[in-house]
């Protein structure tokens, strides 16, 4: 299997799926005590998730916009009668 990109170049720019794992998306809130405050473990999960599906979807952008393609391969089919089909694909360079 052959696999290569049109633009590998572009991959240069995964490094920017890893920012949602950098920065905090909400706000810091200060109390004058964190005693006070029950430990969130639903919203550290859901945050993470997040911060995972945002790093998942950036890499999957940028792989797209590189252009990923199969290249060319020859598969010969010997077939009889009305099996026999002629499939010309041109593919601009």
């Amino acid at each position: 299997m052959n696999f290569s990109f049109t633009f590998p170049w572009v991959l240069v720019l995964s490094v920017l799926g890893l920012i949602p794992l950098l920065r905090a998306n909400q706000r810091k809130l200060s109390y004058s005590s964190f005693i006070i405050l029950p430990k969130d473990t639903l919203s550290v999960i859901v945050d993470w998730l997040n911060r995972a599906t945002g790093t998942i979807t950036l890499f999957l952008i940028i792989s797209g916009l590189a252009g990923p393609k199969f290249n060319e391969s020859i598969v010969e089919r010997i077939g009889t009668g009305a099996h026999i089909v002629l499939l010309l694909d041109v593919v601009p360079a």
